[in-house]
């Protein structure tokens, strides 16, 4: 799993260290509560994408095993998504580019549960190593401030926002 990484990174590093001293950050929002949070790497014609996105965090209460007896009910239940994304962007004019993602992570189904006393508890289980990707669109409204949105296998729907900081 480590080379794995080391080869997914190796033809990022060039690219981000090329940029031409254009740094930015960005955070975005999906259809399933996950949160982005990224750094971007940007030269002429492209720019390189790390982000980290996590959620949804619904797990209620303490850690316990699965709760199968009287008195315990489940409220609810969903998947935790932890992911770690790259991606490069490919600029078609001053406004307008398009980005291609890869996120790997992992994805943990959870139950919560509520029992008779009120105290909430939750149990996940099914953790299992996660892979997809997505398409975004990317559009200036100023130099250093931009809008995107899109599409990914793992998050569905989402946007959000990028900010230049040179």
């Amino acid at each position: 799993m480590k080379h794995l990484l080391l080869l997914l990174f190796l033809p990022v590093t060039p690219a981000a260290l090329n940029a031409q001293n254009v740094m930015g950050v960005g955070l975005g929002v999906h259809n399933h509560e996950t949160g982005t949070l990224e750094l971007t790497f940007q030269s002429d014609k492209g720019r390189v994408h790390l982000a980290y996105t996590v959620g949804p965090l619904r797990m209620r209460g303490i850690y316990r095993e699965p709760v199968l007896e009287d008195g315990y009910t489940e409220t609810s239940h969903g998947y935790l998504t932890s992911t770690v994304d790259i991606g490069y962007s490919r600029f078609f004019t001053d406004r307008f580019n398009i980005e291609l993602c890869l996120s790997l992570g992992s994805r943990t189904h959870y139950s919560n549960y509520v029992n008779d006393y009120g105290e909430k508890y939750y149990y996940d289980y099914n953790g299992r190593f996660t892979a997809g990707g997505g398409i975004y669109l990317g559009f200036f409204l100023t130099k250093r401030l931009e809008l995107y949105a899109g599409y990914s296998s793992l998050r569905d729907g989402g946007g959000g926002i990028r900010f230049n900081l040179k």
